[in-house]
């Protein structure tokens, strides 16, 4: 079960293991040419960044998605509906405040397709 909420966001309370809410993309794409389509991995950071950004607030640039990785297992057509599950796997005091946070992106079969991992830096709260 998700424990962390973006207005109730503490780093001080953050532990490894903790989830972040589960970001469910509906999304219909139509190939005008009939071709096979898959999600292009880039495209798949924007997705990591979203659940990232609805439930902490990070220093991070969003122009700049080079701080997020992604092992793709295999191609992903257009028409799946994606899951991203986010899990906190590190907490890093000592540079700041530092997170690693791995996701599982599941189609909507259940199959984990992908593995993204980001490397945030969260921002100062007043």
């Amino acid at each position: 079960m998700a424990r962390l909420w973006g207005k109730t966001f503490n780093y001080e309370t953050v532990k490894e293991g903790d989830e972040l809410p589960v970001l469910i993309k509906w999304m219909m794409f139509i190939n005008q040419n009939n071709e096979h389509s898959v999600y292009d991995p880039e495209h798949l950071k924007t997705y990591v960044h979203e659940a990232i950004i609805k439930t902490i607030p990070i220093q991070n640039p969003s122009d700049n998605l080079d701080w997020i990785s992604i092992e793709l297992s295999q191609e992903i057509p257009m028409n799946a509906n994606l899951s991203l599950l986010g899990i906190i796997t590190s907490k890093n005091s000592n540079t700041g405040k530092g997170l690693t946070i791995t996701f599982g992106i599941e189609s909507d079969d259940g199959v984990v397709q992908e593995t993204a991992v980001a490397e945030v830096t969260v921002e100062e709260q007043i």
